[in-house]
């Protein structure tokens, strides 16, 4: 059985805070790191221009399927492109389209990274220090709330949901917090 609760998805008032980011900085390509079932993606595409689009990643395909019933009512929906898999891999599919594009890569001019903790770190590095992944100007979003209490899905499916001590996820969000104090001024805000 595996659990999921509304909690766990976008709340208005966090939908409404990125639609104010999106509409700020002109946003016309969004990549978002951990969707979910699409709540705030479905958002930030109702204040998308008509030719904008969203790449929304996403490891658990149930989630995304159960949001794709729901966004699909919209007639916005089709601005949001669901790649479901490890976002590491994704991202660096990615890093080495930018790279070898001559011209015909498009940087992200926002990207929102609510995903594992112990891989925020990570991805906070590559979007960063790779070239073409974030135009300039662009806004960067960490999600550094601790876990919501989820079980990871793989404890779940191999019936081992009892032996898995749960963490916040407190370490991995201090060391974002250390890693974002070192960068120079016009990277933070």
């Amino acid at each position: 059985q595996v659990k999921a609760e509304a909690s766990w998805s976008a709340s208005e008032t966090r939908c409404k805070q990125l639609q104010s980011l999106c509409q700020a900085c002109g946003a016309e390509r969004i990549l978002e790191i951990g969707a979910f079932c699409g709540v705030a993606s479905l958002a930030l595409a109702e204040v998308l221009p008509e030719d904008g689009e969203i790449i929304a990643l996403e490891l658990d395909r149930f989630v995304v399927d159960f949001g794709d019933a729901i966004k699909a009512k919209s007639d916005h929906s089709q601005k949001i492109t669901n790649i479901i898999g490890q976002a590491k891999h994704t991202l660096d599919r990615f890093i080495e389209r930018a790279r070898d594009a001559n011209g015909a890569w498009q940087p992200f001019n926002m990207i929102i990274v609510d995903a594992d903790k112990a891989g925020m770190l990570d991805y906070l590095k590559l979007l960063l220090e790779t070239p073409g992944m974030l135009s300039d100007g662009g806004v960067l979003c960490l999600d550094i709330t601790p876990f919501k209490g989820q079980l990871f899905t793989q404890y779940i499916k191999a019936g081992k949901a009892d032996e898995w001590m749960i963490s916040s996820g407190q370490s991995y969000i201090d060391n974002v917090r250390e890693y974002v104090s070192m960068l120079p001024p016009n990277y933070q805000s």
